[in-house]
Parts: C-alpha cells; sequence; structure tokens
C-alpha cells in the first residue's frame, strides 16, 4: 500500500502509466515551444504507446476503475487535444491569429466532445463511434511536426477534417 491511502500497487500502476502520458503531452508542449516539432511529435507518439499501456494493464491487474477512466480521459485531452493544437500553434505561429485559435479551440472541443460522448456511451454498453481523441492527436501532431511539410491552411484543413471526424457518429 501506499502510505495515507488504501491504494495498492497493483490498483496504482494503470495510473501511474497514465499518468506518464500526461507527463509526455507536456514534454511535447515544452518542445513545441522551444520550436523542436519533431521532438513534440515523438513525446506525443510515445504517449500513445502508454495510453495503449495503462488499459491493458489495469484489464490484466483486474484494477480497472471508474477513477482510471476519468484519470484516462483528463489525461488524453492535454495530451492528444492540447498538445497537438499546441504543437500547431506554435509551428505557425507567424499564421493569422483567427486560423491558429479557430483551429486549436476546435480541435480542443471536438476532442473533449468525443472523450465526454465516450465516456458516457461506454457506461452504458453502446456502440464505439467517432475517430479516438487519440488517434486524432497523433495524425495532427504527425501532420504538424513530421517530415511532411504543410501550409498552415493545409495543416488547418487536417485539423477540421479530423475534428469532424472525432464527432461523428461513424463506427
Amino acid at each position: 500500500m501506499f502510505p495515507g491511502t488504501s491504494m495498492t500497487f497493483r490498483m496504482a500502476a494503470p495510473a501511474l502509466v497514465t499518468l506518464i502520458a500526461l507527463t509526455c503531452g507536456l514534454a511535447a508542449m515544452q518542445a513545441a515551444y522551444a520550436g523542436h516539432w519533431d521532438m513534440a511529435l515523438r513525446f506525443i507518439m510515445v504517449a500513445a504507446i502508454a495510453d495503449a499501456m495503462d488499459g491493458t494493464i489495469a484489464r490484466l491487474l483486474h484494477a480497472s476503475s471508474n477513477m482510471g477512466k476519468e484519470l484516462d480521459s483528463l489525461s488524453d485531452i492535454v495530451t492528444f487535444g492540447a498538445a497537438p493544437a499546441f504543437l500547431f500553434a506554435a509551428r505557425y505561429s507567424e499564421a493569422p491569429t483567427e486560423v491558429i485559435f479557430g483551429s486549436m479551440v476546435l480541435f480542443v472541443a471536438a476532442g473533449a466532445y468525443r472523450l465526454a460522448r465516450y465516456n458516457e456511451q461506454s457506461s452504458r454498453g453502446d456502440a464505439f463511434c467517432g475517430l479516438p481523441i487519440t488517434a486524432s492527436g497523433l495524425l495532427l501532431a504527425a501532420a504538424v511536426g513530421g517530415p511532411i511539410q504543410l501550409t498552415h491552411i493545409e495543416a488547418a484543413v487536417v485539423a477540421i477534417i479530423l475534428s469532424v471526424l472525432m464527432v461523428s457518429r461513424a463506427p
């Protein structure tokens, strides 16, 4: 047990992996701020691996919980919503403010909506729909920080398409 809590390592292990993903999201923002677009992308890629592992670890250890589900969603909105949006803003800082801010808000809002809808639907056992924020965040980060040089308009179009896919009802 951890001091001052009733949480065992079995219960804490998935949460620790989730916090690693969150840390990678914050590191991606710092890398983007410093102008290291490729490094920001790499941090988001590592976060995606950690995000896949936390749920697997929780299931293997029979440590799934509502708190873990909420922590995962909060980590996802920072790591796969805010961090790619921040990377977009940092990479295209010379673009018109309306393009930067509009793309950021749309992407993060669509991701938050997608996460909230997923949490609500999964609690009822409904079908999975919309592009997951993890995939969307990775794709936007790759479009912005990857080897292909997009213009700010092309990257904004990618952000808009990904936003629409996140909130879509497509299975």
